[in-house]
């Protein structure tokens, strides 16, 4: 910062120095700059200055570095943290094959399925229990757009802002903890569950390329939910969020309601297995149906 600064001027007196000179400065060396490179820049010299001025060198009162405008960072088009569901299947893909060299490592498996499909808190996940999932939810009056049979109850000791929250668990995540509680304790999760996190993601990194957000679960459920119902105040009330405010400026810009499906359609390999034999068989009945409708009209 202050060595290109001090060639550039050289000889030049501080007090003669001016906005004018500082803007020709910034030009001449920033014009490959990104707009955060560009305010350090400013705020360093402008600091430099100051120290300067305090040792009696110049004035504090003609900061000219102080006078250029910062200039505004742009925005991401979509949050970093929020993953294509081609990439969650393909993380969840690699933790089931985890899964089934090592069974121990359900837990963490059941720990991404209630962060990335229902929406809790990884360290409320780590508190709560499996008796605390409800298989037999009864319907509400008016049941939420996004209401299961099945949900979580988040009690208010367990949850961040100290309310209960109960959030319902999707079919496809229903799949995923079937699969995973028969190799679980009571709990959710299993001693040092955060340092088994971080060494998955990193071991799935290594193996793809692709590096994962920590947050990246609780940020991608919040999107795809907000695009899937179309409902911000649903979305916040499932977060714990006291408003919807920001959700359509951080969340929904970016996704859609294809990618919204795609994401909460992604189930074990078991039950695609189970889907096609479904399937197989109601053709294979439709077929059976059709001939015999056949042989009875000759």
């Amino acid at each position: 910062y202050y060595k290109p600064f001090v060639n550039h001027f050289k000889d030049r007196e501080l007090v003669s120095l001016t906005p004018k000179d500082a803007e020709k400065y910034f030009k001449k060396r920033g014009g490959g700059w990104g707009n955060t490179h560009w305010n350090s820049q400013r705020n360093y010299l402008s600091r430099f200055w100051q120290v300067l001025a305090k040792n009696d060198y110049c004035s504090a009162d003609v900061d000219p570095f102080l006078k250029l405008p910062k200039k505004k960072k742009k925005g991401a088009r979509t949050s970093t943290k929020v993953t294509d569901p081609k990439i969650v299947e393909q993380y969840f893909r690699f933790v089931e094959k985890e899964c089934e060299r090592y069974p121990a490592k359900y837990a963490e498996l059941a720990l991404m399925t209630l962060t990335f499909f229902c929406g809790i808190r990884v360290e409320e996940v780590s508190r709560c229990f499996w008796d605390e999932l409800d298989k037999a939810a009864e319907p509400l009056k008016t049941n939420p757009d996004d209401w299961t049979t099945w949900e979580l109850i988040v009690w208010a000791d367990k949850e961040k802002t100290s309310t209960v929250k109960v959030n319902p668990v999707p079919e496809n995540a229903q799949a995923w903890l079937t699969l995973c509680q028969k190799h679980c304790g009571e709990k959710f999760t299993r001693e040092g569950w955060r340092v088994k996190m971080q060494k998955l993601r990193r071991k799935f990194g290594e193996k793809t390329g692709i590096k994962l957000h920590q947050n990246t679960a609780r940020h991608s459920w919040t999107s795809y939910h907000l695009a899937k119902y179309s409902s911000p105040d649903l979305t916040a009330l499932r977060l714990s969020h006291p408003s919807p405010k920001t959700l359509n400026t951080y969340y929904r810009a970016g996704r859609n309601q294809r990618k919204a499906d795609q994401f909460f359609d992604i189930i074990p390999l078991v039950e695609v297995e189970a889907r096609k034999r479904r399937v197989i068989a109601k053709d294979q009945k439709a077929y059976e149906d059709a001939k015999n409708q056949c042989s009875e009209g000759y």
